[in-house]
């Protein structure tokens, strides 16, 4: 047991005698919290508002310390790092945390969502309580879902207007088996690449583009080196608000409900910020120089039926009928 494990245990053991949270008697904790993208984003507002919230609920007992920009390394390294304790607490894209836990790729599945407040109704409800406690057996605590938005396509070919325009395209994937399996589906060229990658790539021409949120394009500035903006809106992308599982189940049961408890209400403030940031961002691509288009989504939906056929197996499908259930 680590020093810092001692003192935890330590100091549990007095907050159980004196029967209830008492800041007082915990003393000051700082958390390491961290995320790969930059200061601004949606990420880093849930993350910061997660610090507020916790800090002023605990009386400033627990402390919350933000790493963001990848500094404790990319998404896949910080799952890895909540996992073994090196990071206490972060905000994670869905699709790199359903690499370790599966049944989370029903989120990711293209078009299973009809619209943003379908998407919202479901995570925030029974399925997505489930999942969320379902991610203790891969030693996580899985607080709150926010949001990253629905993704789309940019590229510095050609505008995609059509399922077939894709066979002309290479385009980045995140590094999991889903997204991958998704644009083959489409007949496009997936290149599974870290973020870190993806600017480089984009320049040299390894990548004609990427699949992500009209908020990240903007914030990466990628419209500079890749102008077509294809709102295909394929995917929805939560993000999850998560800890270290032995650190939580260490922490007193009324320090337990403040950390979910912020997680949520920092997820709904962040959830407004994606909201009011939509237009802005489109607004923004299209005075930058991007040119903006809407797709025939059809074909897409056509083909995203393939990928739930082949993914079905490994979310189980229990799991998938009963989202698709909830459909409008």
């Amino acid at each position: 047991m680590s020093r810092w494990q001692g003192l935890l245990v330590g100091v549990v053991i007095g907050l159980l005698a004196l029967g209830g949270w008492r800041g007082e008697a915990w003393g000051q904790r700082t958390l390491k919290f961290a995320h790969a993208a930059r200061p601004g984003t949606q990420y880093d507002v849930a993350a910061q508002k997660f610090k507020e919230l916790v800090e002023e609920r605990t009386s400033g007992a627990l402390k919350i310390q933000i790493f963001p920009g990848g500094q404790l390394g990319y998404e896949r390294d910080i799952v890895e790092g909540l996992q073994i304790g090196t990071i206490d607490s972060a905000v994670i894209t869905n699709a790199v945390v359903a690499a370790f836990f599966p049944k989370l790729m029903v989120f990711d599945l293209p078009f299973i969502f009809a619209d943003g407040a379908h998407a919202r109704k479901v995570v925030d409800g029974p399925i997505g309580q489930q999942l969320l406690d379902g991610l203790t057996s891969i030693r996580l605590k899985g607080l709150a879902f926010a949001e990253g938005g629905f993704r789309s396509l940019i590229n510095s070919k050609m505008a995609v207007r059509t399922v077939e325009d894709l066979r002309k395209l290479k385009f980045r994937v995140m590094e999991t088996p889903l997204y991958i399996s998704l644009f083959r589906a489409m007949q496009g060229t997936a290149i599974p690449m870290s973020m870190g990658e993806v600017y480089t790539s984009l320049q040299q021409g390894v990548i004609d583009g990427l699949e992500i949120p009209t908020s990240v394009m903007r914030d990466f500035k990628f419209h500079k080196i890749a102008p077509y903006v294809s709102l295909t809106e394929h995917t929805y992308s939560p993000i999850i608000l998560l800890m270290n599982i032995r650190l939580y189940q260490g922490l007193p049961s009324q320090t337990q409900q403040i950390l979910v408890q912020a997680a949520r209400d920092a997820a709904a403030i962040e959830r407004k910020f994606v909201d009011d940031s939509l237009k802005a961002d489109l607004d923004a691509l299209t005075k930058e120089g991007a040119k903006v288009n809407a797709v025939e989504k059809k074909g897409f939906q056509e083909r995203a039926r393939l990928v739930h056929a082949e993914y079905e197996g490994k979310i189980g499908k229990d799991l998938l009928e009963a989202v698709l259930k909830t459909r409008p």
